[in-house]
């Protein structure tokens, strides 16, 4: 290629300024070669540590898999364990005392598998005793051992003896191969009707307790479970506005009287149900025995006698 001629030419010498120190070039050879020593030095480095990370990885990596491989040996083995608990749950054998004889499984009583039940907790009056409770409890006697245990709230000082009666009148027996389910019965300063405490708002009266109580143990007393269901709420609807309007129930009775008189209980039933129980809890509540005529007086007998039976 052909050569250009300078566009500048400076020729003249520069004068550096003395003010400041000279600084050495980095150019030089002598200096490049310290800077290439330094940098494969801190290259050298550089690699030794990546490999000393790679080795603590690689050391950790193994001993975490180690850890998840033993975690999934012990799900593994708890899955097993919770099968056989459950099958033992459902199929257990029971020891006679007595005898000291093993049963065999199938003559066993077969165990309900519940579901997860919230705590029950119900607030009532010693004035009022909830005569409900006791006839549930020997109603369910055969599926749940209902075990209702008494507090005394600081609103109330102590007990008549009718309610020490009731107390006491709720301590029953376990019966053996069937689940137990826990009850709080809270004597505290309310109304006439007993509350169920759940979330945001309680229950009220007896007839919406054992509607939610049948439900939730998934009991056989749920009358939702059989044909006409509608015959036991009304009742249970009849109960919840007695409760609440006493005394003008001359056409209720009658009602009362006439499903009384259509079989063992109440509208023909041939076991006991929470139509029953909540009419018994009313009219014990509320009625002497002698004020109880015809039909009506020999079912509430009868319901005595299936409490102390």
């Amino acid at each position: 290629m052909y050569e250009l001629r300078p566009i500048i030419t400076f020729d003249s010498p520069i004068e550096f300024p003395t003010c400041m120190y000279r600084q050495k070039s980095i150019h030089d050879d002598e200096e490049n070669g310290h800077v290439a020593k330094n940098f494969q030095d801190c290259t050298k480095i550089a690699r030794t540590f990546h490999q000393v990370e790679q080795f603590i990885k690689n050391i950790e990596n193994k001993e975490m898999a180690e850890l998840e491989e033993r975690q999934e040996k012990l799900l593994g083995q708890l899955e097993e364990l919770k099968k056989i608990m459950k099958s033992i749950k459902c199929n257990f054998m029971v020891i006679d005392k007595n005898t000291s004889t093993l049963l065999k499984p199938s003559t066993a009583i077969p165990c309900k598998v519940q579901r997860n039940i919230p705590d029950i907790v119900i607030n009532a009056n010693p004035n009022y005793p909830p005569y409900f409770l006791i006839l549930l409890q020997r109603s369910l006697r055969n599926e749940i051992n209902l075990n209702i245990n008494c507090y005394l709230h600081s609103s109330i000082a102590n007990i008549s003896s009718v309610t020490e009666d009731f107390v006491s009148n709720l301590k029953r027996p376990q019966t053996k191969g069937i689940p137990s389910v826990d009850l709080m019965l809270i004597w505290k300063k309310i109304g006439q009707h007993a509350e169920l405490n759940v979330s945001h708002y309680p229950i009220q009266g007896e007839a919406n307790i054992l509607r939610y109580l049948v439900r939730i143990l998934d009991s056989d007393l749920n009358h939702e479970k059989y044909p006409n269901p509608e015959e036991i709420d009304n009742l249970l609807d009849m109960s919840y506005a007695l409760s609440y309007n006493s005394k003008n129930n001359k056409n209720y009775l009658q009602h009362l009287n006439k499903s009384s008189s259509k079989g063992l209980w109440l509208e023909g039933r041939r076991s006991i149900t929470i139509a029953d129980i909540a009419m018994f809890d009313f009219l014990k509540k509320n009625f002497k025995i002698d004020s109880v005529s015809g039909n009506l007086n020999k079912w509430f007998n009868q319901c005595e006698q299936y409490i102390k039976s």
